[in-house]
């Protein structure tokens, strides 16, 4: 049968993969068209790196001619990548709150409750060349989905200040599903909820798994000076508080009245009516939300069956026994 077949090819090329040339980068794709780059054994999203394209321009094709350059060529471009001792990171696994948090530091560097206005493409390092990100004036808000290992040497050795934000996994497993049925022009996955959960469960999916990235980027940076580690859970439930933390951290001090303005500024409902923040409108399925859904915690209990959440809790107590001291709420 067809769906046997797609099995048989998928679990052929799982043990292909380990075979590949880790200094190569590949574009593979897996069971209802789930499309990853597979570089340094670690899965990529499978369109980046690239020029930014402007909205009304069909997707390219990412990693041919009309980019210019494959993943490893732009990889290595970026562990060159010069710092600047006032850049300010953004890092986090797809799906946590990125958009959030742009419009949130913009406002803080800049004592304002006017949005950014731009989508954060602009400022996203996976998707620009050097020359791009070079372009863009102090003090730079630089976004990034990296694991801890890929972050460019040179803003550990300026000090530069990174600010990570994680979320917890099974409302990042909604979202993202979300976030691929939306952009089916982009991502062209076809898969239905369960489909996706396989995927996810078997670590097949761009971007790696959440549990490779989140509790290496805490233990590698929580005590560090430069680093300020905070959830998406703790910003919801306590913004003021979190982000006067946060404003501080980045060297501003400011009146608890401008924090509570800023929290109205960057409610999900203010930021849904700003299509300037979301770079994809043109790209949206028809009768799907765009890029800001709905940012609520809990959300995965709508979706995971009992079997699936059981199932993803013997994944994660597996990886996450060894990090006690990382809180994950779930509610």
């Amino acid at each position: 049968m067809a769906a046997n077949a797609e099995d048989n090819a998928m679990e052929e090329y799982i043990e292909d993969i380990s075979k590949l040339d880790p200094e190569k980068s590949v574009v593979c794709v897996f069971k209802h068209n789930m499309h990853c780059a597979v570089f340094k054994g670690t899965y990529w999203i499978n369109n980046w790196p690239r020029k930014w394209k402007a909205p009304n321009v069909p997707a390219p094709d990412w990693f041919g001619k009309e980019s210019g350059m494959d993943l490893a060529e732009w990889y290595k471009t970026w562990m060159n990548f010069k710092a600047r001792e006032d850049d300010i990171i953004i890092s986090a696994y797809p799906k946590s709150g990125h958009h959030w948090m742009f419009e949130v530091v913009h406002m803080i560097l800049n004592h304002t409750t006017e949005s950014v206005n731009k989508c954060k493409e602009n400022n996203f390092i996976e998707m620009r060349t050097m020359e791009e990100l070079d372009a863009i004036p102090s003090p730079r808000i630089l976004l990034t989905h990296f694991e801890y290992n890929h972050i460019a040497p040179d803003i550990f050795k300026k000090g530069c200040k990174i600010f990570y934000l994680y979320r917890n996994p099974k409302d990042v497993a909604v979202s993202y599903f979300y976030h691929m049925t939306t952009l089916q022009a982009v991502y062209k996955f076809t898969g239905t909820w369960d489909q996706y959960f396989d995927l996810l469960i078997s670590g097949t999916h761009e971007s790696g798994r959440w549990l490779d990235n989140v509790p290496d980027w805490w233990e590698k940076s929580k005590n560090d000076k430069n680093t300020l580690i905070l959830s998406y859970e703790q910003m919801k439930k306590n913004f003021v508080t979190n982000v006067k933390k946060l404003s501080e951290f980045l060297g501003k001090t400011y009146d608890m009245n401008f924090y509570e303005e800023v929290e109205k500024a960057c409610s999900i409902k203010v930021m849904k009516k700003n299509p300037k923040l979301d770079s994809l409108t043109d790209f949206v399925k028809q009768g799907k939300p765009g890029m800001i859904r709905k940012g609520e915690i809990g959300g995965w209990k709508n979706y995971f069956t009992v079997a699936q959440n059981e199932l993803f809790d013997a994944e994660y107590n597996k990886v996450m026994v060894n990090h006690k001291d990382l809180t994950v709420e779930f509610e």
